[in-house]
């Protein structure tokens, strides 16, 4: 069974668009969640992960019932701000280090465990001083899960390969989607091509999380359901047979998403899902520029509920 799941982080800030820490408004530390259940799912939480605020949703193995549990803890997190706060998907945020006087030690600083980089195999560690760095990183994690444990998801190099691949079809568009300097700046420390960490979860599965996305991955249902149902995919395409290569440059892949370099030359068919000419409409959409949450999951349709597909029929299909 593949099950998905997402711990995206928000900033906030107040009335007059300024960031404030997290910690003005939820407690802090994985050990000190506020816990939200939602009804025939299990619980999710809300945590400040230094400055910013974290979401963990319950997985599942439906995107649909995911995108719904992730509008439903951001519909949570809301309440708990004053009015005129808001929530930011910033991949980066310039913010007053005036905000960081009197905050917990855990705000002032950077406290993200290392992750690996697909490319080199190698751990990377950001070392940054939080009481000098003048800007916040947020995230839009994404995870996949197997459940009984392939035996391909077994081997490093194997699981690398599938991480590069993410990066081709899902990382590159969504780069392509919001490419703009945040992206970039946020990319100069954290989300960088290939980051990723592996995971073993409280149900036995084990998985990959692909740390390449920003929270703006959940702007649209359109959006979070392209990028999870291709990873899907993969994950099916790889239980088949494991690629020796991508078929482009490693290099220039790296650049692309990391810089911005040669997008367009690089971006991919990806059958079923989207052309160039596909990806190049969603770029000039402005509804995916628009952090407007999910809409909840209609009664009865659960993983029928149209996400990518819809909007493809909505925009594309005459």
């Amino acid at each position: 069974m593949i099950r998905f799941g997402t711990d995206p982080e928000y900033l906030i800030v107040d009335n007059k668009n300024q960031p404030v820490p997290a910690h003005l408004f939820f407690p802090g530390s994985k050990d000190a969640k506020w816990y939200c259940p939602i009804k025939g799912r299990g619980l999710g939480s809300l945590f400040r992960d230094g400055y910013a605020l974290e979401l963990n949703v319950p997985p599942s193995n439906c995107r649909s019932v995911l995108t719904d549990n992730v509008r439903f803890m951001l519909s949570k997190a809301k309440k708990f701000l004053p009015r005129g706060y808001r929530l930011v998907p910033a991949p980066a945020w310039p913010i007053r280090l005036s905000s960081l006087r009197g905050a917990p030690s855990d705000v002032q600083q950077f406290g993200c465990d290392p992750a690996f980089d697909a490319y080199t195999g190698e751990e990377r560690r950001i070392e940054l001083d939080g009481e000098r760095h003048p800007y916040r990183y947020a995230g839009g994690h994404l995870h996949f899960s197997v459940d009984p444990v392939p035996t391909w998801m077994k081997n490093f190099g194997s699981v690398r390969m599938f991480v590069k691949y993410l990066d081709l079809y899902v990382g590159l568009p969504l780069t392509h989607l919001y490419h703009d300097p945040p992206t970039f700046l946020r990319r100069r420390f954290y989300g960088r091509a290939g980051e990723f960490r592996l995971q073993n979860y409280p149900d036995h599965s084990a998985g990959v999380e692909y740390r390449v996305p920003d929270p703006r991955v959940w702007n649209h249902q359109a959006v979070a359901m392209m990028a999870l149902g291709i990873g899907r995919d993969l994950l099916r395409q790889f239980r088949q047979r494991v690629p020796l290569r991508l078929p482009v440059s490693e290099v220039a892949l790296q650049r692309a998403i990391n810089e911005g370099d040669n997008i367009a030359q690089l971006l991919r068919t990806r059958r079923g899902w989207y052309s160039r000419q596909v990806l190049n409409r969603a770029a000039a959409d402005p509804r995916f520029q628009i952090f407007k949450p999910v809409r909840p999951v209609p009664a009865g349709t659960e993983c029928d509920f149209a996400g990518w597909s819809e909007w493809l029929n909505d925009t594309l299909v005459p």
